[in-house]
C-alpha cells in the first residue's frame, strides 16, 4: 500500500514490476475489448455490465472493472490509428472516393469509402440532415482536403449513385461541386451495379414485363399458403437478386406447384402454362445472369476497364436467347447501359488495355469500329481537356502510336502504362490512361458498409453517439478489408 514515501511498495523492485504488469494486462484487456466490441454484434453496454465484470474477475482476481468511458476513448484511440495509418499502409498512387446514402433509425447517413486498386479504406459515414447537392459536396471536400494533406494518393474519380444531388454535386461545371471547392479535377463515375437496377424501371414500362410479373407474383402469393420446403421470397422493385432469389425458388418447387394447380379444381391454367414455357425458362436464366453480374461488377475492387468486357459477354448471352420477350427484356437492358455517361469511361478504360485494345480493331464492321474509335478519343480529349491540357496533335499521335503497336514490354496494362509514363514517345497518353484504368465502377461496397452499419446503430441502441458509432464502423470494416 502506498501510504507514505516509505511503504513497502514504494520500495520494493519485485512489487513495481508486479504493479507495472498489472498494468499492462488490464491495458491489453482493455484494447482487446474494444476492438471486439466494434467488430462483434455486442453492444458496449454489455461488455461495461457488472455481469461481464464478474465474468472477468472469475477468470482473473486482477482484472479490473470496465468503464465506458475508458472502452469508448479506447475506441477512438483505434480507429484513429487505423484512419492515419492510410498513408503508411497504401502504396498506391491513385485512389477514388465511394459515396452513398441511406436511412437509420429516422437519420440520413452518407458513407465514404477510398478506393484504391488494392484494396479499400473505411474514411467515414456523416449524418447529413438535408442531403443538398451543397452539402454533399462539402462533405467530400473533407474527405479530399485529409486525402491531399494525410497521403500521398492522387484522386482520380468519386463513384456515386445517380441520385440528381449526387451528379450535382460532382459536376465540375457546377460552381457549387466539390471540384470547384477544392480546386481540382477528378472524374464522377457513376454506378454500373446501380445502373443495373435502375433498368429495372425501364423494364415496367413495358406491358409484356408487367403482366408476366403480375403472374408470378400471384404464383409466389399462392405458394405462402402452402406449407412448402422453402421459404417464400418476396420481390423486390430495385434489386436483381430479389427476382434471382424469386425465379430460383418457383424452379425449386415447380413439380409440386403443378401437382397443386393440376389437383385443384380452380382454373389455374395460366399459371401452368407460364410454369411450363420456354419464357419462364429463360426468364430465370435473365435474372441469374444480371444477378451474377451485378454482384461481380459490385466487388471490393472491380476496376471500370473490366466492366466492357462483362457488357460483351452480356450481349452474347442475349444472343443466344430464344424467345422474343425474353430477348427484347435483355435488348431494354442494354440501351439503358449504353445511354449512361459511364458507358463512354468503361469503353474507353477497356480499350486502354491490350486485350480491348485488340478486340476493337478486329471489329468487322467498320462503321462500328469507327464510331467507338471516335468516342474514345473525345473521352480521352475531355480528360486531357481538365486535367493536362497536353497537346491535342501530340497526343493523336500517341493514340495512333498505340492503336499500331503489336509488340509489348509488359502485358499487364497497368504496368504498360506505368513504363510509358517516362517514355517520351507515349508519355501524354499514358499519364491519362494509368488514370482511366485505375477508376472504380461502382460504390457497392458503402451499400455492405451500411449493411455493417445496422448491427451497431439499430432498433436498440439508436442513442449511439456519432462519433463513437463512426469509429466502430471503422475498425469494423478495416478488419474486414
Amino acid at each position: 500500500k502506498e501510504r507514505s514515501f516509505y511503504s513497502h511498495s514504494k520500495r520494493c523492485i519485485d512489487c513495481q514490476i508486479f504493479k507495472q504488469t498489472i498494468q499492462n494486462m488490464n491495458n491489453n484487456i482493455l484494447t482487446l475489448t474494444a476492438y471486439f466490441c466494434a467488430i462483434s454484434n455486442i453492444h458496449i453496454n454489455s461488455l461495461c455490465s457488472n455481469h461481464f465484470n464478474n465474468i472477468l474477475s472469475y477468470a482473473n482476481p486482477f482484472f479490473r472493472c470496465i468503464k465506458r468511458n475508458n472502452l469508448r476513448n479506447k475506441i477512438f484511440e483505434l480507429f484513429e490509428q487505423i484512419k492515419y495509418s492510410i498513408k503508411f499502409q497504401c502504396k498506391e498512387q491513385f485512389c477514388s472516393i465511394l459515396l452513398d446514402g441511406s436511412t437509420r433509425n429516422n437519420k440520413n447517413f452518407y458513407g465514404f469509402i477510398i478506393h484504391t486498386k488494392s484494396r479499400l479504406y473505411y474514411y467515414k459515414i456523416e449524418s447529413i440532415e438535408f442531403a443538398s447537392a451543397e452539402n454533399i459536396a462539402l462533405s467530400t471536400a473533407e474527405v479530399v482536403n485529409f486525402i491531399n494533406t494525410e497521403t500521398d494518393l492522387e484522386i482520380i474519380g468519386v463513384c456515386t449513385d445517380h441520385a440528381f444531388n449526387c451528379i450535382k454535386a460532382f459536376n465540375q461545371n457546377e460552381d457549387i461541386s466539390t471540384q470547384s471547392i477544392t480546386g481540382q479535377f477528378f472524374d464522377w463515375i457513376g454506378c454500373f451495379s446501380h445502373l443495373l437496377n435502375l433498368s429495372i424501371s425501364d423494364l415496367f414500362s413495358n406491358s409484356e414485363f408487367c403482366e408476366l410479373y403480375q403472374t408470378l407474383n400471384s404464383i409466389l402469393s399462392i405458394s405462402r399458403k402452402l406449407k412448402l420446403r422453402k421459404k417464400v421470397p418476396t420481390f423486390c422493385k430495385t434489386r436483381w437478386d430479389s427476382y434471382s432469389k424469386c425465379l430460383n425458388f418457383l424452379n425449386d418447387v415447380r413439380q409440386e406447384l403443378l401437382n397443386f394447380f393440376n389437383s385443384n379444381q380452380q382454373n389455374f391454367n395460366n399459371y401452368i402454362e407460364t410454369l411450363n414455357s420456354d419464357e419462364f425458362r429463360e426468364l430465370t436464366e435473365l435474372f441469374n445472369y444480371l444477378n451474377r453480374l451485378s454482384s461481380e461488377i459490385g466487388g471490393d475492387n472491380f476496376l471500370i476497364c473490366n466492366v466492357y468486357k462483362n457488357i460483351i459477354e452480356f450481349e452474347i448471352f442475349l444472343s443466344n436467347l430464344t424467345t422474343v420477350d425474353i430477348s427484347f427484356f435483355g435488348r431494354m437492358i442494354l440501351q439503358r447501359i449504353y445511354s449512361a455517361d459511364e458507358y463512354k469511361i468503361a469503353v474507353t478504360a477497356f480499350f486502354l488495355t491490350i486485350e480491348g485494345k485488340n478486340h476493337f480493331l478486329n471489329m468487322e464492321d467498320g462503321s462500328e469500329k469507327e464510331n467507338f474509335l471516335t468516342a474514345i478519343r473525345e473521352y480521352i480529349s475531355y480528360y486531357n481537356s481538365y486535367k493536362f491540357q497536353f497537346e491535342e496533335e501530340i497526343l493523336e499521335e500517341q493514340i495512333n502510336s498505340y492503336l499500331n503497336c503489336e509488340i509489348f514490354p509488359y502485358y499487364d496494362s497497368y504496368e504498360l502504362w506505368q513504363f510509358w509514363r517516362s517514355d517520351q514517345q507515349m508519355s501524354s497518353l499514358a499519364e491519362i490512361a494509368i488514370r482511366i484504368i485505375s477508376m472504380p465502377c461502382s460504390e457497392l461496397p458503402v451499400e455492405r458498409m451500411f449493411s455493417h452499419l445496422k448491427y451497431l446503430f439499430g432498433s436498440k441502441n439508436y442513442s449511439q453517439s456519432e462519433e463513437l458509432l463512426n469509429s466502430q464502423l471503422g475498425i469494423r470494416m478495416d478488419n474486414i478489408y
